[in-house]
């Protein structure tokens, strides 16, 4: 499964080639925002894709950009699903909880980013080894509702929210997901100043451990029953 494209044409069929990837069972878009979906079309041209996920307001939204989105993932992939907090689905020795939205608030902007909590059982006995919490653009009020509504526990894994934006997590929602690896997905130099200092401070305070796509490249989370072992290239 692959979550977003960015927008980097060169770099997604790069790293997809790096990784011997020429069939994707699953592409999950959280939003429709360029820098998380843009290269879309590069995909289409590249790989074989079973099956796009997106929300399933975004399926009737009227908003010209979610349509622009739906139509290309029609050109993209076999078929076209929705999805929406309470759904579960297996990524082989992953099961994938939908946590959100529910419906949406944002017309499908950074508030109705689809967030996953993943599981992992790499032993299949039944009991989760390792799990991961990935957020999209999600920020402070959405991590706050979900945190509420979940008994999501301490983290191993947290895909820092909208690039390590200043708003995407406050101090006690980060030390009540007690994240043990963190990983920033964010361009060098760009625009917004992404990661915030803040965060970044934030991130420190809590002693994970910090990986971040502008410095470290490539990083790899290997999953085993027994550890997760990070590589960067």
């Amino acid at each position: 499964m692959l979550v977003d494209t960015g927008n980097k044409d060169s770099q997604l069929i790069d790293q997809l080639a790096r990784c011997s990837i020429t069939k994707l069972d699953s592409v999950l878009l959280t939003h429709s925002d360029d820098d998380h979906v843009g290269s879309l079309d590069a995909l289409e041209r590249s790989v074989h894709v079973d099956r796009i996920l997106i929300a399933t307001d975004m399926l009737s939204s009227t908003d010209e950009k979610n349509m622009l989105l739906v139509k290309q993932a029609d050109h993209t992939a076999d078929k076209v699903m929705g999805v929406c907090a309470g759904d579960v689905f297996q990524v082989g020795d992953f099961t994938a909880h939908v946590v959100w939205p529910h419906v949406f608030s944002d017309d499908g902007g950074n508030a109705d980013s689809v967030c996953l909590l993943l599981e992992y059982d790499g032993n299949r006995d039944g009991v989760t080894d390792f799990n991961a919490f990935f957020t999209g653009d999600a920020e402070q009020a959405q991590i706050e509702s979900i945190l509420k509504e979940q008994d999501i526990g301490s983290i191993d894994i947290l895909k820092v929210g909208h690039h390590g934006s200043k708003d995407g997590m406050s101090l006690s929602q980060l030390e009540a997901l007690d994240p043990k690896i963190c990983l920033i997905g964010v361009g060098k130099g760009n625009r917004y100043g992404h990661p915030a200092d803040e965060t970044l401070d934030m991130l420190a305070s809590i002693g994970c451990k910090v990986y971040r796509s502008d410095i470290d490249g490539q990083v790899k989370c290997l999953f085993s029953s027994d550890a997760i072992r990070v590589g960067i290239q």
